[in-house]
């Protein structure tokens, strides 16, 4: 069933493209030409090729017309040239398939953003499954195709025709057989064609055409003379309705005809209506209120309104009758004529067209008229009236891309504003190298000129591209603008919201969370002030970024589901939004314990999105540290390596110092070592180096990478150097309230100890640290270490003799529990948690009395518990037992 009850879906989204032809007379019924179509519903693909003048949306909308209120699924899209790019075209195929009642809504508010930030391979693999799940058949018209006809375009129409199920065909109109393998798919009957031959009309079609203005013999010459080609029929057809004693062209070939009776039929009309025809051919598409502006008149529409003998030649595009178009070959010749006669006449109704558009902030719409009269200036002044770069955050990326498309070039390179807008977009699809030079541009177009608004947008502009530089060491100028623009009343709402976005990640790259948070709460209330969605958006995503670095998982949760719904809500499942959001989510799971096999290719694929699309660099150490652990906990180095391997390649493109160095001290201090390539005493130095360096300086950006080198230095250092520097570098962590490295650097620290025989010490600082991490809810900080689960099953045995500790013993339990859950061959193997228990208590020597007042259990439960064990280990004895558990691997 077709939706009709949705509104516009987005600025940029035009609602008669999702509505067949609706011709305002009965055409000829074409009975041979719809057999073909309905049998070509069988197939994949049914190609309707002809040049202009053909009738192929005429049979098409005939078609669709018995189609209707079948149980199929029939989704129509009419195309233009502005849609010949992969994002833009599958998102209104998107949006045309929604409206005809595939369930797609996961990808519905992308596809309202143009899918202008979003990986379309995720789109695509999305879309197919979507179309593989559907019970119904689908069918998805494509009109007017040979507008779109590209590689990009080609390629996704490849795509859905090779990977969706038998219960989708593809309905392609256009003027030439497009480049998608129709010739082999046509071998191997998996598509049908209807081409120019077969559209023609046949002699009995044409006399049903002419039938009430001549009689059979002038019918048979106008079939004769016209070839039966459908648009000189119906010309003609108009001919003899207003001029019927003129005799038809003879002797030239249909082209000529169409040519000769458009200009017969307009000397029939007044100077006022030839005006009125000649001006709307001009429009894709018209209506009464935007044809009384482009003629300049308020009773314009009502002479359009009254050329009944046109009905043929004026198509209505929506069931409600608002919009319409001329035929596309009849609209050709008028807008030639009017060249002819007047290119200027000709550029002024494209000019009234675009002002149309920008009064009712149509930018996009009116960008393009303006482009059409080749008013380029008027288009800059269109992107620049809405908000330059801005246009971004109030219609949404689709709008800003597509209209700079419109613009040329060399338009665009000598306007500073539009250089800002283009360098902000480069940012958003990862692009930063051409942001910067973009910025560059802008800066060396206004350095002549004190234009404030240019020098606000690039000061804006240029703190995005810093932060996806990762840079504070601002440039002279961009320091300059900051002082003079700061606090000068001349920035609104969002601007400044911009700008304490800035200040909060520069804040958390040198660990001053403190700052970070003063500047938080302003970038909230500036945003909500501005009604910027996007803004707030990101103030989610930092918010849940501190808390998670002070360790408050049930905040960070919270934030992050915040910015994961208004993602979803406003930019879609596939925005770069989004995927900063899911690494996030999996990050907090991670360090919640809450996470399952499949949350690491998730973070994979969320992080590789934000590499390619909006990213920075401390979100990237987030969801490296949270895919490490991950990768650790399955045995899965594998994504992990790929993930290593582009983030490497991300920070040298970029020049991401800080990101490069941590992922060296990654590898360095967190795989022990390399063997033949470092030894201990090379690494154990180049952890004293860098915790050296950031005590003299702890405004340094690498204090996750001094993180990392304490944990080292604290499990592998041996002298007294080593430990002072792991000491210093854990008293800083604490005082920047970086709680979450804190307690890491605190379980490197018992773990040191523990296997150096101090167990004593090690429980009792195990229990410190349960007793900091339980009311966060940290289970995951001990559960990508076997050692950290077996001392605190040893801690567990010793809390259950206290009953103050039950709060501390429902943690333990909780992180051995998950710990057997996501690993259970690593666990007990073929036994039971509490038999587990029970083997490790009999290793250690303890009588079954002994056992069962450790473990809270009765004696008679020890016995049953082990008569279990020795059946599974195949023995009959407490010592056989021990050896064969040791033998598997059970127990040290």
């Amino acid at each position: 069933m077709r939706d009709e009850s949705l509104a516009s879906d987005a600025p940029w989204v035009v609602e008669s493209k999702f509505e067949p032809n609706r011709p305002r007379r009965e055409l000829v019924h074409r009975d041979r030409l719809l057999r073909q179509l309905i049998e070509g519903e069988q197939r994949k693909l049914v190609l309707v090729t002809a040049p202009a003048g053909y009738g192929k949306s005429s049979l098409l909308g005939q078609w669709y017309a018995e189609k209707s209120g079948t149980s199929n699924c029939i989704a129509w899209l009419t195309l233009e040239p502005t849609e010949a790019d992969a994002k833009q075209f599958s998102a209104y195929v998107v949006l045309a398939l929604h409206r005809a009642g595939l369930a797609i809504d996961d990808l519905l508010i992308g596809a309202r953003a143009g899918f202008a930030d979003a990986a379309i391979q995720s789109v695509l693999s999305k879309l197919i499954a979507f179309i593989n799940q559907h019970d119904a058949h689908i069918i998805l018209v494509l009109e007017d195709y040979h507008n779109v006809d590209c590689d990009p375009v080609n390629a996704v129409v490849r795509q859905l025709l090779r990977d969706t199920r038998r219960n989708l065909t593809i309905f392609i109109d256009a003027r030439r057989q497009p480049n998608i393998d129709a010739f082999s798919m046509i071998a191997a009957g998996d598509a049908s064609e209807v081409n120019a031959a077969q559209l023609r009309l046949t002699q009995e079609e044409t006399l049903q055409a002419l039938a009430d203005v001549v009689d059979r013999e002038e019918a048979d010459a106008i079939h004769h003379l016209t070839e039966g080609w459908p648009v000189a029929v119906q010309l003609a057809r108009v001919q003899k309705r207003t001029r019927p004693s003129d005799p038809i062209l003879s002797g030239v070939d249909g082209g000529l005809v169409a040519s000769y009776l458009t200009e017969q039929i307009l000397s029939t009309l007044d100077q006022d209506t030839q005006d009125l025809l000649l001006a709307v051919a001009f429009l894709d598409r018209f209506n009464p209120d935007l044809t009384n502006c482009v003629l300049q008149s308020s009773d314009a529409w009502a002479r359009m309104n009254g050329l009944s003998s046109f009905a043929a030649l004026i198509v209505p595009l929506d069931t409600k009758g608002a919009w319409y178009r001329l035929h596309h070959l009849f609209a050709e010749y008028l807008r030639e004529m009017q060249r002819r006669r007047s290119v200027e006449k000709a550029k002024e109704i494209l000019r009234r067209a675009s002002a149309w558009y920008a009064d009712r902030k149509e930018t996009l719409e009116a960008v393009r008229y303006a482009a059409y009269a080749e008013d380029y200036k008027e288009g800059e002044r269109i992107i620049l009236e809405a908000g330059g770069w801005r246009v971004i955050l109030t219609e949404g990326i689709g709008v800003l891309n597509n209209a700079l498309r419109l613009v040329p070039d060399d338009v665009i390179q000598a306007s500073s504003r539009l250089m800002s807008a283009r360098a902000y977009l480069h940012c958003k699809f990862g692009e930063i190298a051409e942001a910067r030079a973009a910025l560059n541009a802008a800066a060396k177009l206004s350095s002549d000129r004190n234009d404030v608004q240019c020098n606000v947008d690039r000061m804006l502009v240029e703190s995005l591209v810093n932060l996806y530089e990762d840079r504070t060491d601002w440039s002279v100028d961009h320091r300059a603008l900051r002082e003079k623009y700061t606090d000068s009343g001349l920035l609104d709402s969002l601007s400044r919201g911009t700008m304490r976005c800035e200040d909060i990640l520069v804040a958390i790259g040198v660990a001053d969370l403190a700052a970070a948070s003063v500047y938080l709460r302003e970038a909230f209330a500036l945003m909500r002030e501005s009604g910027s969605v996007l803004g707030l958006n990101y103030c989610y995503l930092h918010a849940s970024h501190l808390a998670l670095h002070r360790g408050d998982l049930a905040t960070a949760a919270l934030n992050v589901e915040r910015a994961s719904e208004l993602a979803d809500e406003n930019f879609g499942s596939d925005s770069g939004l989004k995927a900063a959001a899911t690494v996030m989510q999996i990050a907090v799971r991670c360090w919640q314990g809450d996470f399952a096999r499949d949350d690491l290719a998730l973070l994979r694929d969320a992080l590789l999105h934000t590499i390619d699309n909006d990213g920075w660099v401390d979100l990237y150490i987030t969801g490296f540290l949270a895919a490490a652990r991950l990768a650790r906990v399955f045995s899965d180095p594998s994504v992990l390596q790929e993930i290593t391997g582009r983030f490497r390649l991300v920070a040298e493109q970029r020049t991401l110092t800080r990101l490069s160095t941590f992922l060296t001290c990654y590898d360095d201090f967190s795989s022990g070592y390399p063997g033949d390539q470092r030894s201990k005493g090379d690494i154990l130095d180049r952890a004293k180096t860098l915790c050296t360096a950031y005590a003299a300086d702890e405004r340094r950006r690498d204090w996750q990478s001094v993180c990392a080198a304490g944990c080292f230095l604290a499990e592998h250092g041996e002298d007294g150097q080593a430990i002072a520097l792991y000491e210093a570098v854990y008293a800083s962590s604490q005082d920047n309230g970086t709680q979450l490295w804190t307690y890491r650097l605190a379980l490197a620290r018992l773990l040191a100890a523990y296997r150096a025989g101090d167990t004593d010490m090690a429980k009792a600082s195990c229990l410190e640290l349960v007793d900091s991490t339980a009311p966060l809810g940290l289970r995951g900080l001990f559960l990508a270490d076997e050692l950290s689960i077996r001392i605190l099953r040893e801690l567990r045995s010793e809390l259950r003799q206290n009953e103050a500790e039950l709060l501390k013993l429902q943690f333990v339990n909780q992180v051995l529990e998950r710990w057997a859950a996501i690993k259970p061959h690593t666990t007990p193997g073929i036994l039971t948690e509490r038999e587990f228990e029970v083997l490790e208590k009999l290793s250690q020597g303890l009588s079954n009395k002994e056992i069962a007042r450790e473990l809270e259990l009765t004696e008679n439960t020890v016995k049953f518990h082990l008569k279990s064990v020795f059946a599974k280990l195949s023995v009959s004895k407490r010592s056989q037992a021990i050896i064969e558990a040791q033998r598997r691997g059970l127990i040290a």
